[in-house]
């Protein structure tokens, strides 16, 4: 199967296929296929299995990740934008959202002819992987933030802890305690003279 001329022009126009040689991106455009997203359609939803690599020719995605249970705003891709090759590469499903600010067209290239563009053309293997090893750091920054939102989180509970146990009013029980110790510390407290010893033997009256 062959793609038309005008494909292949447009797809010229994208920086990650222009490194292709004419032969290269010809076999790219007839594998590949155009695909549509709605304005608010969801086109990558995370956790969802990855079938293609996928380039953006118009509109825009917001890329989104769950963190914690809400939604957190990574990055805006726009025209010659594309994304697919963590997951792909990785063997993961999805590790974020896409989700259309604008009615989108993308261009999706199958998995097996992104692989073997990545064995053929070392300018396309570059390319991928230099953006690959950005957006891997992006995500570990993710992550490395919600760790610490999460020592943070335990530290702050500690810390009320702590200041709820130093701030909690004496029991009854407690108080009972300390009366009666207070009560046992009167009532064996020496008197004056006590514990003097008056056993020694009286003189006796001489004459």
């Amino acid at each position: 199967m062959s793609a038309s001329l005008g494909r292949i022009e447009e797809l010229r126009k994208v920086p990650i296929f222009a490194v292709l040689t004419d032969e290269q991106l010809a076999r790219v455009a007839a594998e590949g296929e155009v695909a549509r997203a709605a304005r608010g359609e969801v086109y990558a939803r995370e956790g969802e299995p990855v079938g293609c690599f996928s380039a953006i020719l118009d509109g825009e995605l917001r890329i989104t990740k769950r963190v914690d249970g809400r939604e957190v705003t990574l990055n805006t891709y726009g025209p010659g934008m594309f994304f697919g090759e963590v997951p792909l590469l990785a063997g993961t499903p999805y590790l974020a959202s896409g989700r259309a600010l604008s009615e989108a067209r993308l261009f999706a290239v199958p998995e097996a002819t992104f692989r073997r563009m990545l064995t053929e053309s070392a300018p396309f293997s570059n390319a991928v992987l230099e953006m690959m090893a950005e957006r891997v750091q992006v995500l570990q920054s993710v992550a490395q933030q919600r760790e610490k939102l999460d020592s943070l989180g335990t530290l702050a509970a500690g810390l009320a802890l702590t200041r709820t146990c130093r701030a909690s009013p004496p029991t009854a029980a407690s108080s009972t305690r300390r009366g009666r110790s207070s009560s046992t510390t009167r009532l064996t407290r020496p008197r004056a003279g006590a514990g003097t010893c008056n056993c020694a033997p009286r003189a006796r009256p001489t004459g």
